[in-house]
């Protein structure tokens, strides 16, 4: 088995993985990481909803995203997911 450390995603595991979420589904993340066997399935799930999932928005934060995030920082505080959330498209990353 490979190993499970931290180490950036090489462009066949992103295209691998993409192709078991469609197969398997987003939650199945034990069976899509047994099936990848070189990560895990936290570092699956993250890196699927973070870097790859098909409705990401990657293009920079625009001035009207930024006023919506110091508005909902000051409303809510640093809850980053909950901010990704009422922002569509955006992780919380």
């Amino acid at each position: 088995m490979a190993s499970h450390r931290r180490r950036p995603w090489l462009k066949a595991e992103d295209e691998y993985l993409i192709q078991l979420v469609r197969i398997y589904g987003p939650l199945n993340w034990a069976k899509i990481a047994r099936s990848l066997r070189s990560r895990t399935k936290k570092q699956c799930r993250e890196r699927y909803h973070q870097a790859l999932k098909p409705n990401l928005n990657h293009q920079p934060i625009t001035p009207e995203e930024g006023a919506e995030i110091e508005r909902l920082v000051s409303e809510i505080g640093k809850r980053w997911v909950e901010i990704a959330r009422r922002l569509h498209g955006r992780s919380e990353n």
